[in-house]
């Protein structure tokens, strides 16, 4: 009996074959149907097209409804520097800030707009972060993907080149700002080495200045600006990206605190200055003193002694930084201000504008904040419609960002759409919009007193005149005046006979 192939090859019998796992079936796959040829064919063509997909230099991913990362084939690999091990079955969010983890940075990119989960096919612009920290500017088409139900249960991505940006496709003005948004904030990190700070506004982009150098050194800051414009949280960033981000941050509000809280948490301070930690982050590392102009004298003397202590000086780990909402020299305040104290806190002055004074920033601190409350939810909301915008842009912000903050937070609470319309703006900004455009109650024109008697009394006398045909005597009558009055008044103003 032969036991080879002419050409060299064993011969194998056909029962004992190896099993090809692309005539595997689906488990759920009833057992008179798994085993015919059409079923054979479909599930090979089916490997081979998944095969194709993920060995493509085309970069295409595969997102669940859920929002978690299936599929992360080889193009997507090469472009962004990631592994599919690295980002596969990593949940995405519709955000746009810049973490410290660039996974979750590049997981963020890659999430569609909440739109498309709804069912809406659409290309849109992206700015993806690469391993290496580069922005890779793109354009991603996301295709819903439906059952036989016609239900969406996943989204297939394909990235394509995109000539600018933050342009591409069919992209709505919400998806411009996510995509102008990210791209901003990973420029402000490689500029200034922050995150999540907004700025494009001249007056803004000198704060973020002023604050890369209060970064680099120990030097005392203080913030002016209205209130809820941001100085603490400024004062935050600064610390945190210094040689003292390792220890806390004490924050000391002067307005609302007792004098007597106050002494106490300052003598903490600078005793625990002089202590050893084992834990740095238990330790002060800087403290601000808010509404620092209502920090009484005593208090003022106290933190002047604290600071220039030889022993504080020396170690150089206790950073002192203030705010005001007024402009400050050593004169203001509920009572003057020590001029050692003035000069102490006052080294470097950063101004925060109001919001009404950097509207170029406007649109994106709104997505900023909108995508804060996407982040580890399940509802996501794109951005706000055309009308909401301008809305947004026609307000006066008394409150500032603080207000700014509380609206978007309150719209997205009550939005059960993927985009934040007219009618999700809380009651209390519609009524304060709504006041502001009838504008205040329009004043009477005051003038000058004397000329505008004697305007009225020539008017009344020439009329009366007129009326009596010129006799005097029956003007005076008219007018209840006596004649020689009338007289008097005639030659002082300068009548004559009247026609």
């Amino acid at each position: 009996m032969p036991t080879g192939s002419p050409r060299g090859r064993p011969i194998v019998p056909r029962t004992c074959e190896a099993a090809d796992p692309l005539d595997e079936p689906p488990k759920d796959t009833p057992p008179d149907l798994a085993a015919t040829p059409m079923a054979k064919a479909r599930r090979r063509r089916r490997v081979r097209l998944e095969s194709l997909v993920r060995d493509s230099s085309t970069p295409v991913f595969l997102i669940s409804l859920a929002r978690k990362v299936v599929s992360f084939n080889a193009g997507c690999e090469a472009l962004t520097g990631w592994s599919a091990d690295d980002i596969v079955g990593r949940v995405c969010s519709y955000v746009s800030d810049d973490p410290s983890d660039g996974v979750e940075e590049l997981t963020n990119c890659l999430c569609p707009p909440p739109d498309v989960c709804a069912g809406a096919a659409k290309t849109v612009p992206v700015s993806l972060a690469h391993r290496d920290g580069r922005s890779v500017p793109r354009s991603v088409t996301y295709f819903p993907l439906r059952d036989e139900d016609g239900r969406v249960e996943s989204i297939l991505a394909i990235v394509s080149e995109i000539e600018h940006p933050l342009r591409g496709g069919d992209a709505m003005a919400s998806q411009q700002l996510h995509a102008e948004l990210t791209a901003l904030l990973h420029t402000m990190r490689q500029r200034f080495d922050v995150a999540s700070f907004v700025c494009r506004s001249e007056s803004m982009l000198r704060v973020a200045e002023q604050a890369r150098i209060a970064r680099d050194s120990d030097i005392a800051v203080l913030l002016e600006g209205p209130h809820g414009t941001g100085k603490e949280h400024i004062a935050r960033m600064i610390h945190h990206a210094s040689r003292t981000g390792v220890r806390a941050f004490v924050p000391i509000d002067c307005a609302s605190l007792a004098a007597l809280e106050i002494r106490r948490t300052l003598k903490r301070l600078f005793a625990s200055e002089r202590e050893e930690a084992s834990v740095p982050a238990l330790q002060p590392g800087t403290f601000h003193l808010e509404h620092v102009e209502q920090l009484p004298r005593d208090l003022q003397e106290m933190v002047v002694a604290g600071m220039t202590d030889e022993d504080t000086k020396s170690r150089h780990c206790l950073r002192l930084m203030s705010s005001t909402t007024r402009g400050l020299d050593a004169d203001s305040g509920d009572e003057p201000m020590r001029r050692d104290f003035y000069y102490l806190i006052s080294p470097l002055r950063i101004e925060l504008p109001a919001l009404v004074e950097r509207m170029e920033d406007l649109d994106l601190l709104a997505q900023q904040f909108l995508e804060e409350k996407n982040r580890g939810r399940e509802k996501q909301v794109g951005g706000f419609s055309d009308d909401v915008l301008r809305q947004l842009r026609q307000y006066g912000w008394p409150g500032n960002l603080r207000e700014l903050k509380a609206v978007v937070e309150e719209a997205w609470d009550l939005c059960a759409g993927t985009e934040i319309e007219v009618g999700d703006l809380p009651f209390r900004f519609r009524t304060a919009f709504d006041g502001q455009s009838e504008g205040p109650a329009v004043k009477p024109r005051l003038m000058p007193l004397e000329p505008y008697l004697e305007q009225v009394e020539r008017e009344q006398i020439e009329e009366a005149l007129r009326q009596c045909r010129n006799n005097r005597t029956k003007a005076a009558d008219l007018l209840g005046i006596p004649r020689p009055r009338l007289y008097r008044r005639i030659e002082a103003l300068g009548i004559t006979e009247v026609p």
